[in-house]
């Protein structure tokens, strides 16, 4: 059985950089950057919260609010709440705006479970609740801090987020297939079409 627990009790919580001024992309970059527009394409293009690093925009930077593999980035501000965790395969560090709270998660704790559980139906609705009240939406860390969230033992977790992987893994194939069907029904519009105009 789950236990419950508070957020700010199994995580540390603390906002992402903020930047003075318009951050500009910069292609030979030293330092990759997220921000909510990059975790939401990723969402909508890659159907996954778990953000590959070499597909994040690179800046110039010289501060050391880096985050680091398996941080769990919860945006702070807007209509889209969706949790995401990085995923580091290269050597170059990675900042968050301030646009996102950066949750560390403690070892009793998978990154990618708690970003699981972030994002399910129940939790995105309180989220989306918790930051009402303002022209712009905003949420603050005493609020992520107290949530109380379900945590089983390592095992389970381990089972819930290899079965999400698979649901995502499902939903891509999927994705390509209906891309495949509609490459082909069109190819042969087209040739039914010229046959007909011929």
């Amino acid at each position: 059985m789950s236990q419950l627990y508070l957020l700010k009790n199994i995580a540390d919580i603390h906002t992402g950089f903020t930047f003075r001024g318009t951050v500009t992309e910069m292609p030979d970059g030293d330092t990759h950057i997220v921000q909510i527009k990059d975790a939401r394409n990723h969402w909508e293009n890659q159907h996954s919260s778990n953000i590959t690093v070499q597909a994040l925009p690179k800046i110039r930077f010289q501060g050391k609010s880096y985050v680091r593999a398996g941080s769990v980035l919860l945006p702070s501000r807007g209509e889209y709440v969706r949790a995401s965790c990085l995923q580091m395969e290269n050597d170059l560090p990675v900042v968050a705006s301030s646009q996102f709270f950066v949750i560390n998660a403690s070892e009793h704790l998978l990154p990618e479970y708690l970003c699981w559980l972030l994002n399910q139906p129940d939790i995105q609705h309180r989220l989306q609740h918790d930051s009402r009240g303002s022209n712009i939406p905003m949420l603050n860390i005493r609020q992520i801090g107290e949530l109380k969230l379900p945590i089983p033992d390592l095992s389970t977790q381990q089972n819930i987020v290899a079965l999400e992987r698979l649901a995502e893994q499902e939903y891509c194939l999927l994705q390509k297939l209906q891309h495949n069907r509609q490459q082909q029904s069109q190819a042969i519009y087209q040739k039914l079409m010229k046959e007909h105009t011929a």
